[in-house]
Order: structure tokens, then sequence, then C-alpha cells
């Protein structure tokens, strides 16, 4: 893949400047595909567009006034997290192998208790899983910044339901989103679990 794919493939949150809790602008705009991320720009004072039908960049207006300084990046963080949520499980539904841009060789998943690391490792994993059709219905998305500087803790719970099953699996999730030098995130750790009982 070159990097241009690669970029394009990937959750791309073009971050112009970062303060000491996260995100506060991001550039620059193209118009969306999606109706739902045109419902979730519509919540925001900025606006939210696609890099192809994969890559994601989001909008956000600079927050200079301190009092508001932390509720609004609590917003942030939680509009990132769901953004990131709905990306991941759309990919992992309709083209699985193109969750690898979202992985760095730093990357770890922790899955049903197996303990992988790295990129290809993760990805192999992900995509020699015994299902080929899948459909993840997403309940709870929590989200917090995390101690990194920029990083984001995402927590999902869901239904995973696969083709040839008649009752859902129902499954928790979690991810720490890391932000790169060059204006991305990737996954750093990805712990998946499915709940019985």
């Amino acid at each position: 893949m070159d990097s241009v794919s690669s970029y394009r493939l990937g959750f791309v949150l073009s971050l112009v400047r970062r303060r000491q809790y996260g995100l506060t602008e991001i550039v620059p705009p193209i118009t969306s595909r999606s109706r739902s991320h045109r419902r979730l720009a519509s919540r925001l004072s900025g606006s939210i567009s696609l890099y192809s039908d994969y890559g994601l960049l989001i909008f956000l207006p600079s927050n200079r006034n301190p009092c508001r300084n932390k509720q609004k990046m609590e917003e942030q963080v939680e509009m990132v997290g769901r953004a990131f949520v709905e990306h991941y499980y759309h990919l992992f539904d309709t083209d699985r192998s193109s969750l690898a841009s979202l992985y760095h060789q730093s990357s770890m998943l922790t899955f049903e208790g197996q303990k992988l690391q790295g990129g290809d490792n993760i990805c192999s994993k992900i995509n020699q899983l015994p299902f080929d059709k899948c459909h993840h219905l997403i309940s709870t998305i929590d989200s917090q910044p995390s101690s990194f500087a920029g990083g984001i803790v995402v927590f999902v719970s869901g239904s995973l339901r696969l083709a040839d099953e008649d009752h859902p699996l129902r499954f928790s999730q979690m991810f720490h989103l890391i932000p790169t030098p060059q204006g991305s995130f990737y996954v750093q750790n990805d712990i998946f679990r499915l709940n019985y009982g």
C-alpha cells in the first residue's frame, strides 16, 4: 500500500494545534458523503467530512476562553470517540483488511485473553476470525482523555450479529487512541471481550 492510500485509509484527524487537554482545530474541509457524519456535524459549531470512503476529518473551533476549556474538551473527546467507533466498526463490517491502517508496530491487542503485538499480527488475527460477514450494533460509547497528551480512551459495548447465528453476541471493547506527529491517530491499545451470561 502506498503512502497516499495508507493516509486515506487511516482514521485521519489532521491536528493544527494541540493544547494540554487535546484537540482545538482540525483542517481542511472536504464534502461529506455520509448522512450519519453530516448529522454529527450539525451538532458541532465546526463541520465534519470524509476522506475518500475511509479516513475521517473533523473540524473543531479553537477555544480561547479558559473558563470553558474543560467543558469544550470533554465534548470534543466524546465527539472524536463516537466518530472513531463509527469509522472502526464500519470498516470491520465492510472491509476488514482496511483496519491495518489504524494500527502501528507498537500497537497491542488482547482478544479474548490472547495477547498480540504489532500491526501485522493484530491484523492477521482480525482477518482470520472464523466468520466472513458480521454486523456490529453499538449500545454505549464512553470516552476520556488519557494521560498521554492528546490521547483518548474509548470504551464500547454492543452486540455482534453473525450471518449464520440467530442470536447476537454481546461484547465490550476498549481502544487507546494516540496522536501522531503527522496529525493522525492510531490504536495503541485494543482489548476485546465477549460478554457471557
